[in-house]
């Protein structure tokens, strides 16, 4: 059961020591699904412990679900060298281990991370789905511990691309953005992470295959596509019917279709 790591995989271990050799306490790795994330924070969790860098690790995660499968992943990585908890399994004895997971959401329920846990607890904050992981309050909990900071995500958020401070209405629009913004969290300010293997990179290497796209449309998604949007007459809270414009991004959060889940369930059937 001897784990082997992919030549992309040292590559990004690699990135991490030249940014820690340049000054740097922040990384950020996007890579694309399918790629070996965990595998690969589990090698640098290994590296960091194993040098003295780091005494111990915080994982955090955003799903419940999320936090079973890190802690079964590092424990059939690391069991042999390193011990890995859930904190909520294990409240009192936490401190025992090398490596923590956690959701966001224990840590933050009463202020927890500040009245249980010093800002020097954990020498390295792991955040597995940074570009959601770490957005709004929870970005307290990410910032309260010292030390280095690594991001793990395949689709980091660029809040920053293309925006002019100067031509915005908001003069806290900026500070905003940069709280947001997935590279400037986690010090590439340049948009360039400190390391990148996209899914055209497995793809040409052997590691993933490109996805088939199949269009499937109904009359509603064509709408909901286009400029305009899609028009429906819905009823308010008095009760009477008024026009509501929907677009893309309300579809299954306020606008919901039967008839084009069905669409989307028979065209994959048919073609999977």
């Amino acid at each position: 059961k001897l784990r082997f790591l992919r030549p992309y995989q040292v590559d990004a271990l690699k990135s991490v020591q030249h940014s820690v050799k340049n000054g740097n306490e922040r990384f950020l790795f996007e890579m694309a699904t399918g790629t070996g994330k965990t595998l690969t924070s589990s090698a640098l969790i290994k590296m960091f412990l194993r040098s003295g860098n780091a005494k111990r690790v915080l994982f955090l995660v955003d799903r419940l679900e999320l936090e079973e499968q890190a802690k079964e992943a590092f424990n059939d990585y690391l069991k042999n060298d390193y011990t890995t908890v859930v904190y909520k399994q294990n409240k009192n004895d936490w401190r025992r281990a090398d490596i923590m997971v956690s959701t966001v959401q224990s840590l933050m329920v009463n202020n927890k991370y500040k009245t249980l846990f010093s800002p020097t607890d954990f020498d390295l904050v792991i955040s597995d789905e940074a570009h959601r992981s770490i957005g709004g309050n929870s970005r307290a909990v990410f910032e309260y511990f010292i030390g280095y900071k690594l991001g793990l995500t395949a689709t980091p958020k660029d809040y920053l691309k293309k925006f002019n401070g100067s031509k915005s209405k908001d003069p806290r629009e900026a500070e905003r953005r940069n709280l947001l913004d997935t590279y400037e969290t986690f010090g590439c300010s340049s948009g360039k992470p400190t390391y990148r293997y996209s899914l055209l990179d497995g793809v040409k290497d052997g590691y993933l295959i490109n996805p088939t796209v199949v269009d499937a449309r109904t009359d509603i998604t064509t709408d909901l596509l286009s400029e305009k949007g899609y028009s429906a007459m819905v009823f308010n809270e008095e009760g009477s019917e008024e026009e509501v414009l929907y677009k893309q991004r309300n579809f299954e959060r306020t606008f919901f279709s039967e008839e084009t889940n069905r669409v989307f369930c028979e065209t994959f059937i048919k073609n999977a």
